[in-house]
């Protein structure tokens, strides 16, 4: 008989974040636990991202609990199960382990968030590394453009991934292109909501786009354009580990660059995404996109150590021991 409890936690950010229009000041979400008749424990994470997920964190909480007490096997179906909840029982049932420490080759992109002059700064403490990732769509097209084109001055070489998270429009979209170095362009992820647009505006201005969102779509089906430049797979969003490894294997067969990137979770599932990119034979381009535990003020489940033994000190919300 597996045994299971559920915690709860939240982590203040440092500063609120927008997320779609959701502002949010602390993350909240439920780490899984899983116990066998052996003893041996294993984890899972359930933090949908409001303005990304399609289920609400209550939904998710209902649902895992149905689960728990109809009792689960490894045998147990995640079909039909909220994203979040499929991704934290997979991992809990495989018993991808809680490492405490990588020693992955796999580079960390570092992420930059806030106004401009806090990006800045970020960049120049961070010694001007070659590639980073910013987030645009969220300030104006002035503002958006002016932070680009002063880190390309920063560093005449630097390779710019930018994330826009079907904020903008075709016109929107088609300034910012105009008005940036676009050979520090690496790619941009999502300008626009239509994906047949996106692939239209990366033809005219000859840059690379990297598919997000629309990789959640479950009706999406992959077609080899050559504007399409990566993926980038969020295991928290996807949850289906099946639905991960065929979108590995796509990026394999079709030479595209592989970015596993999380959402804004707990260290928990940042060790589970770490995990799945590092069963990945390094002769694929990847990369991680993980930067995001700087943005929590220190709380429990925002370092890689001691996961195990704070994981116990979170509030249990449920348990059938």
């Amino acid at each position: 008989m597996i045994h299971g409890k559920l915690f709860f936690y939240q982590i203040p950010f440092v500063n609120s974040i927008d997320f779609k229009g959701n502002v949010l000041n602390k993350r909240c979400g439920y780490i899984l636990q899983l116990s066998d008749t052996n003893g041996h424990f294993s984890w899972g994470e359930i933090a949908p991202l409001p303005g990304f997920s399609q289920e609400t964190l209550a939904q998710a909480k209902s649902q895992i609990i149905k689960l728990l007490e109809q009792g689960i096997t490894s045998s147990t179906s995640k079909k039909h199960l909220y994203p979040s909840v499929q991704f934290a029982l997979s991992c809990a049932l495989q018993k991808i382990p809680l490492c405490s420490k990588s020693t992955s080759k796999i580079p960390v992109i570092p992420l930059l968030q806030g106004d401009i002059l806090s990006q800045l700064a970020q960049y120049k403490a961070l010694g001007f590394p070659s590639s980073i990732k910013i987030k645009v769509g969220r300030a104006s097209m002035e503002q958006d453009t002016r932070l680009f084109n002063s880190l390309t001055q920063l560093n005449t070489q630097v390779q710019i991934r930018c994330d826009a998270n079907q904020a903008w429009s075709a016109s929107q979209a088609s300034l910012f292109f105009s008005h940036i170095s676009r050979q520090h362009l690496y790619y941009i992820e999502e300008p626009t909501p239509k994906h047949t647009l996106n692939l239209t505006l990366a033809h005219t201005y000859k840059i690379a786009l990297a598919l997000d969102e629309t990789l959640q779509d479950a009706s999406f089906i992959y077609q080899t354009n050559p504007q399409i430049k990566a993926l980038i797979l969020k295991p928290t969003l996807i949850g289906s580990l099946r639905n991960i490894k065929k979108w590995v294997h796509i990026a394999q067969k079709e030479d595209l660059h592989i970015s596993f990137s999380s959402s804004f979770e707990s260290s928990v599932a940042l060790q589970h995404i770490r995990y799945l990119a590092e069963q990945i034979p390094l002769m694929h381009p990847i990369s991680l996109g993980v930067d995001t535990l700087k943005y929590f003020q220190k709380a429990p489940l925002t370092q890689a150590l001691n996961l195990k033994h704070e994981i116990q000190h979170l509030e249990c919300v449920w348990t059938n021991d």
